[in-house]
């Protein structure tokens, strides 16, 4: 009965273990064409990885620098061997000027298509405002190179405490909707 005991025991820590280590978020860079000359313009993607599972965030800067908009990456669609990569993601850019009195949130919605390499993240870039009826959709090109710096922490234990750590930022410059 002992020796089955520490089989069971010496089991469940192994597969405690993988499952640990499957679980583990590792920071895949991040990649940014953003120019900071005292007012912001430009992108930036933050990559991470839990296993063969890729997420992050979306940046998007027009203007005064400080809270850069953000949102999480959505539906996210990556083949290692290709390096095709596609997401979406939600932000809120600003207030859609409506009236005087009538100032909504922005709802702005994007979607990435295009390929990652280990030095750039390149692709096409569709935007549209979904709470402004009269605002038109865009598509761009987008060139985004690997920032040197990876994000700190470079891991995190799992995708909950990834989202944890990065919630505070979410809730202040995150969507709105």
């Amino acid at each position: 009965m002992k020796s089955m005991t520490r089989v069971f025991a010496a089991l469940s820590m192994s597969f405690c273990f993988t499952v640990m280590v499957h679980a583990q978020v590792i920071a895949a860079g991040t990649y940014s064409n953003m120019i900071h000359k005292g007012e912001c313009t430009g992108y930036s993607v933050e990559l991470w990885k839990s296993g063969t599972q890729m997420f992050g965030l979306l940046f998007s800067c027009n203007g005064q620098e400080g809270d850069t908009p953000v949102g999480v990456t959505d539906h996210v669609a990556y083949d290692a061997t290709s390096g095709k990569l596609s997401f979406d993601a939600r932000l809120t850019l600003g207030a859609d000027f409506i009236d005087a009195d009538h100032q909504p949130p922005s709802k702005d919605y994007f979607k990435f298509d295009g390929v990652l390499t280990a030095r750039l993240l390149s692709g096409n870039l569709y935007h549209e405002d979904r709470a402004d009826p009269s605002s038109k959709p865009s598509t761009i090109a987008v060139k985004l190179a690997l920032l040197k710096d990876k994000p700190s922490p470079d891991h995190y234990a799992t995708q909950a405490a990834w989202l944890a750590a990065n919630q505070p930022m979410l809730d202040n410059s995150g969507p709105k909707w």
